[in-house]
């Protein structure tokens, strides 16, 4: 009973009760249809009965009949109802159906034109059925799915949505493979972060060409978000991100900052040889020491824009060896600047001048003056994420190199603040506040980011997820190699492939679609040769009918696929060939509001402006109207700053901010306080 129960369910499965719900919505027209076929199947019965009877009875009778109750009456006759049977067992024979009802072996016409079994002897991959689709993704309309949307289908005459299932135990890390057109902005990128707005998480967005943020950044804004800009392309229009201020005395983090820095200036392909070891020693020296920097009156640390890699390099183009040397000396033996610089000065004396050079060769972006503001104040905060929901776009170029290593420290450092985060003030499972998303579209333009494949296989458990889209699988073997690149897919449990151009994806994304095992069928067609009557020897027809095994799609089948369909891969499932997804289709689409990036004004140059203009109408008079008063006040090194440049504009000044003096074309080797200054400038009136 049991097993006539399940069988039962089996044959009433979903497209049995979409079938009767069909019927039921439009039971009059299915009735007229059916009455219809009656009858004419009736005509025909009633007329080889009629026939039937005159050749029994060998009389000239009536055959031809349209009394429709003869017609239809006839169909229920034994004539009728064997030559039913007959044509029902003749379509099964055609088709072959009835062998899979004896046998179990299924047997499917693929839209290639090839036959499918799965009987698994040479492989049993296969396409994602109706069953494991329900199980794997959430269904619905574009506005109904909640997160990430996958891909859609057609099905009976609208599109269903295939959203990413959160119970099914799966990461959330997703790997997009999508060559130049293929829609990975469009196709995934935008419409992925219109709807985690909606689950108001945040989002790390790489941009390379500006454009989400110009879409995005308004909408967010209204949609409750804190939207920074790291802008390497237009760096006028960029919040200010000082590396050193992430530093907060993690020793760890200083090496980081260092390996960051000397690994993405190195040559492609490079290894660490005993140059680079220098140089990064002594560059982890100089960030302990420059990040210590005290002002000498207070004895406090001095303004964090004080405190940057461009301090470093000024040190490197100005200082000297031995001045260097001086102020390392000058250091307390528990300095954490003194054992890096020790292991530098094991060097051979006459190798310190290459030394220098090279390193100062690696950050000799800091000449210009807009990368120096950018990375001396600190405005964006790498922990607020975690905290509440965040929109962090970081547009870089797509094609300058030359401030990947910015990039890549931003994002290094920014998945260890986060995990650090996670890990000391997060919830009971050591998960942050509020899930991050790192949306890394040209990912392998950002530079190598630190020990990535160790990153991306432990922030899941921190509540960080990363979504990469790459051009390639050659792209990613050549920014991470060896099998690096492997490691960093491997742990993608989700994986869209949009289109390719290249051999190495097309084959890689076709191993992993796996086999499948195919019917193959040959056939000899019976032959007369030209002797035929002489040697008797006549060949028959012979048909044999095999297993064979073939990829689910070869790597030229991936090639050229049609531009509106994708791949989608999720681990423990079979591949699903989907259509690509539009923003347009989704509500929240048509409530963006475009905006310039060249209008956003950073707090920085805000300040820097209206401190300006401020400057300009100081009454020195009246600011400092009290010596007394004056000397008594704190040493304000921004202020004498201001002072000095507006008493002597024609002078040419420059604060140093490793021995905290003032050089001018009048040098004067005295100590610099407020009250000579003042002096200075009542004789310069």
């Amino acid at each position: 009973m049991k097993k006539l129960i399940k069988l039962i369910k089996t044959l009433y499965n979903e497209n049995v009760r979409h079938f009767v719900y069909k019927i039921k919505e439009h039971w009059i027209i299915y009735s007229v249809m059916a009455l219809t076929g009656l009858y004419l199947y009736g005509m025909v019965v009633a007329s080889f009965r009629g026939a039937l009877y005159n050749f029994m009875t060998n009389t000239d009778g009536k055959m031809f009949t349209l009394n429709p109750i003869k017609c239809i009456g006839a169909v229920f006759t034994p004539q009728g109802l064997g030559i039913a049977f007959f044509i029902l067992i003749m379509y099964l024979l055609i088709k072959q159906n009835w062998l899979q009802y004896i046998t179990g072996v299924k047997i499917k016409k693929d839209e290639r034109n090839f036959y499918t079994v799965n009987e698994g002897t040479h492989g049993t991959s296969g396409w994602m059925d109706r069953k494991d689709m329900k199980k794997t993704f959430l269904i619905g309309t574009a506005d109904s799915v909640e997160g990430a949307i996958l891909g859609k289908l057609a099905r009976r005459g609208f599109y269903e949505y295939l959203g990413l299932n959160a119970d099914n135990g799966l990461n959330k890390h997703i790997m997009i493979y999508g060559a130049s057109g293929s829609g990975k902005s469009r196709g995934f990128i935008k419409p992925f972060i219109l709807k985690t707005a909606k689950l108001m998480q945040s989002m790390i967005i790489v941009d390379p060409k500006a454009e989400m943020a110009e879409q995005m950044a308004e909408y967010l804004k209204e949609e409750g978000y804190v939207v920074k800009m790291f802008n390497l392309l237009d760096m006028e229009n960029s919040d200010a991100w000082n590396c050193l201020g992430e530093i907060d005395g993690d020793i760890d983090m200083v090496q980081s900052v260092a390996e960051v820095i000397i690994r993405n200036t190195s040559e492609e392909g490079q290894k660490a040889d005993f140059w680079d070891k220098a140089e990064k020693n002594l560059l982890v020296a100089l960030i302990h020491y420059v990040y210590t920097l005290k002002d000498p009156v207070t004895g406090e640390l001095l303004p964090i824009q004080k405190r940057s890699l461009d301090t470093i390099y000024n040190m490197l183009s100005h200082d000297g060896q031995k001045e260097l040397d001086a102020k390392m000396q000058r250091l307390p033996l528990d300095h954490p600047a003194r054992a890096p610089y020790g292991i530098f000065k094991q060097a051979a004396g006459n190798l310190w001048g290459n030394i220098f050079i090279g390193l100062g060769s690696r950050l000799n972006v800091f000449q210009n003056k807009l990368v120096k503001k950018i990375t001396s104040y600190h405005e964006i905060d790498l922990e607020l994420p975690g905290k509440r929901p965040c929109a962090y776009f970081c547009i870089i170029s797509d094609q300058d190199s030359s401030l990947e290593f910015l990039s890549s420290l931003f994002f290094s450092l920014l998945f260890k603040k986060l995990s650090d985060y996670a890990r000391k003030h997060g919830d009971e499972r050591g998960r942050l506040p509020v899930e991050v998303n790192m949306v890394l579209e040209e990912f392998c333009n950002i530079g190598r980011l630190l020990d990535f494949k160790k990153t991306i296989s432990t922030v899941r458990s921190r509540g960080i997820n990363c979504q990469i889209a790459a051009q390639s699988a050659a792209q990613m073997a050549d920014r991470y190699p060896v099998n690096e690149w492997q490691e960093i897919v491997g742990n993608c449990d989700t994986q869209i492939m949009l289109g390719c151009n290249d051999q190495m994806t097309s084959e890689f994304i076709s191993k992993k679609c796996g086999n499948i095992t195919i019917r193959t069928t040959s056939s000899m067609a019976p032959q007369t040769p030209l002797f035929s009557p002489i040697t008797r020897q006549v060949n028959g027809y012979k048909q044999n009918t095999s297993n064979a095994t073939r990829p689910l799609m070869y790597p030229d089948e991936i090639e050229h696929m049609d531009n509106r369909e994708c791949l989608i891969l999720v681990r423990g499932q079979k591949p699903l060939k989907a259509m690509k997804i539009i923003p347009d289709e989704l509500s929240e689409f048509h409530k963006l509001k475009r905006t310039r990036i060249t209008e956003y004004v950073p707090k920085w140059r805000y300040d820097e402006e209206h401190s300006m203009s401020d400057t300009d109408n100081i009454s020195y008079e009246d600011e400092f109207t009290d010596i007394d008063d004056v000397e008594e006040s704190p040493f304000d090194l921004a202020k004498v700053e201001i002072i000095t440049a507006s008493a002597k504009p024609n002078t040419k000044r420059q604060i140093n901010a490793f021995d905290d003096s003032v050089e001018e074309e009048d040098f004067d080797p005295r100590p610099l306080t407020a009250q000579s200054m003042i002096d200075k400038f009542k004789r310069g009136k």
